[in-house]
Formats: C-alpha cells, sequence, structure tokens
C-alpha cells in the first residue's frame, strides 16, 4: 500500500484559470479605426467607445448609460478629499510603533536624500511612482502653490505628469 508522501497531488490551478471567461473577453485586445487611425483598444474600451458613439447618434438605452456613468464618476470623485501633505505624519510611527519612515524606505515608496538630511534624521523623498501612482488614483486638482511643494518632496518631479494647477489655494 503506498505511502501518503507517494500519492501524487493535483497540480494547484493557476490564478490566470480562475479568472471568468467575460473578464477574460472584455482584456482581450482589438484593433479599431478611431477617428481615422488605428488604434489597439481592449473590448471593454471598444465597448465603451461604441456606447459613448450610439450616445451622440442619440440612442436613449446608451444615452442613459453614458450618464450612468458620469453619475457614477461624480460620486466617487465627491467621495474623496484632498488632504495637504502633513509632514509630522510623515515623521511619526505607524499603530504598532514602527516608524513610518522605515516603512516608506523599505517598501520603496521613499529615498533618503543624503544631501537634505540633517542630524541623526534623514529626509525622504517620495519615488515619483508612487506620486504619479496617487495623482492618477485620486484625480486630484492642486491649488496654486501645492505643486511646487509636492514637487520638493518628490525624487525625480520631472518624471511626473502633473494636473493643472487651479484656484488660488
Amino acid at each position: 500500500m503506498p505511502n501518503e508522501s507517494s500519492k501524487q497531488r493535483k497540480p494547484r490551478a493557476k490564478k490566470e484559470e480562475h479568472r471568468s471567461a467575460y473578464a477574460s473577453l472584455l482584456e482581450r485586445r482589438i484593433t479599431l479605426e478611431v477617428g481615422g487611425k488605428r488604434q489597439k483598444l481592449t473590448a471593454k474600451e471598444a465597448l465603451q467607445f461604441k456606447t459613448y458613439q450610439d450616445a451622440l447618434d442619440g440612442k436613449i438605452a446608451a444615452v442613459r448609460k453614458v450618464l450612468k456613468w458620469i453619475d457614477e464618476r461624480e460620486a466617487a470623485k465627491n467621495k474623496l478629499t484632498v488632504r495637504p501633505i502633513n509632514l509630522p505624519i510623515i515623521e511619526g510611527e505607524n499603530q504598532n510603533g514602527v516608524p513610518v519612515d522605515d516603512a516608506l524606505l523599505l517598501l520603496g515608496i521613499a529615498v533618503e536624500d543624503e544631501a537634505a538630511s540633517k542630524g541623526d534624521r534623514p529626509y525622504l523623498r517620495i519615488q515619483s511612482w508612487a506620486v504619479q501612482a496617487a495623482l492618477h488614483r485620486f484625480d486630484v486638482t492642486l491649488q496654486r502653490g501645492d505643486l511646487a511643494e509636492f514637487r520638493r518632496h518628490t525624487d525625480h518631479p520631472e518624471q511626473v505628469f502633473w494636473p493643472k494647477e487651479t484656484g488660488n489655494g
């Protein structure tokens, strides 16, 4: 009788195999002519584009769908609030007593600027990829003067696609 260790185990399914056929279809890339130019779009993007076109052509169902998208986006934007950078938070500790600086460095979110560091405390700059991801995720609009402050605390700010400044902030 074979022992437990000699039994063949069924290989684990890859994560990709757990995706639905619907999700796989929406991620498939197709080539379409858009505005006289050939572009590669995902099936989801192509369906959205077609829905926009139908809405512009006056098809009621498409108009309702686009208006629903606009309402959903506005509701999501209204939930987000942009907090100003509060540097004392960066200098603090998390709930477990771990210095936030150490976590930012360990995760590669920040880098030490040795030239700007004073004393035993390092001066950190946020990595440009992390700033870009935050700007993209939260779709922020910077108040006048905020852009200079964000740039000052960003490592390689020239690599970031910054939003336009507005207001008098």
